[in-house]
C-alpha cells in the first residue's frame, strides 16, 4: 500500500511542522508580525494534516488489510455431507439436483447431517454437484 504509506508520512510530517510553528507563535522573542505568520503556518500545517489522515482513512477504506489465515479446506460437518451425497449419487447413478436431494433425503442416515429437503437442495450448488462426479 505505496498509496497509504506516502499519506501517513506526509500526515506525521504536517503534525511536525504544525507543532513546530505553534512553538513559534509562542516565543516572544518574534515579533508580532511573524508570531502572526507563525499562526497561519501552524493553521495550513494542521489542515494538511489532516487531509492527509482522511487520506490514509480512505486507502484503508479502499485496499483493506487482507486476512492472513490459511484455508485448510472444508470443515468435517462440510466432509461428510459430500461423502454422503457422493454415496448416494454413486448409487442412482445421477448427479441432478432434484432427484439426488430427493433421494438423500428418504434415506435415514440423512437427518444426522441435514435438517430437511430444502436444506439438501441449497447444499448441491453446482459447484458441489461436479464435485460428486
Amino acid at each position: 500500500m505505496k498509496v497509504k504509506q506516502q499519506a501517513v508520512a506526509l500526515r506525521d510530517e504536517n503534525e511536525r511542522l504544525a507543532r513546530e510553528a505553534e512553538r513559534d507563535m509562542l516565543n516572544p522573542a518574534l515579533t508580532e508580525n511573524q508570531r502572526n505568520v507563525a499562526m497561519e503556518r501552524a493553521k495550513i500545517h494542521w489542515q494538511l494534516s489532516r487531509d492527509w489522515a482522511d487520506t490514509v482513512a480512505q486507502a484503508e477504506r479502499a485496499y483493506p488489510e487482507k486476512f492472513t489465515g490459511k484455508n485448510r479446506g472444508h470443515q468435517r460437518k462440510t466432509q461428510e455431507r459430500l461423502a454422503f451425497l457422493s454415496d448416494v449419487a454413486a448409487e442412482i447413478g445421477t448427479t441432478k439436483r432434484n432427484l439426488l436431494a430427493i433421494t438423500a433425503f428418504d434415506r435415514p442416515d440423512s437427518l444426522e447431517l441435514f435438517d430437511d429437503y430444502a436444506e439438501i437442495y441449497r447444499f448441491l450448488t453446482p459447484d458441489r454437484r461436479r464435485s460428486l462426479i
